[in-house]
């Protein structure tokens, strides 16, 4: 038996970027740790490093919110699940016939046609 269905591209621009709660930047979450190894002399050093969390974004707006109206720390996204939210919203506000967010919107030399719209290309681009 077949099925009919339709699909959407959805261009996923800056959807992990912005906060599905609030609409604000979300920021980079580093871990600190620290390695000791001993130097050509044998004196023990201790090297502070900073890595970036690549799954990890951090919002500090809803982190300021009163926690005590919501179960979940807001503070914390997973840029995935963050990024799976933002899109569902740009579908359902492109069947319901509305405008793109425009922070998900991208600039017109970047713009694809995968948000169901055609674009045409910049007039300076080559």
């Amino acid at each position: 038996m077949l099925f009919a269905s339709q699909v959407t591209l959805i261009d996923e621009y800056n959807t992990s970027q912005i906060c599905h709660c609030c609409g604000n930047k979300l920021k980079d979450v580093y871990q600190k740790k620290s390695v000791s190894f001993k130097d050509g002399n044998g004196i023990e050093k201790v090297v502070k490093l900073r890595s970036l969390i690549w799954a990890l974004k951090r919002c500090d707006h809803c982190k300021s919110m009163d926690k005590a109206k919501t179960k979940y720390d807001h503070t914390y996204k997973h840029r995935d699940f963050n990024a799976a939210i933002n899109i569902g919203t740009i579908f359902v506000r492109l069947c319901e016939r509305r405008a793109r967010p425009p922070q998900f919107t991208p600039p017109p030399e970047t713009a694809t046609a995968a948000d169901g719209e055609a674009h045409e290309p910049h007039p300076d681009a080559t």
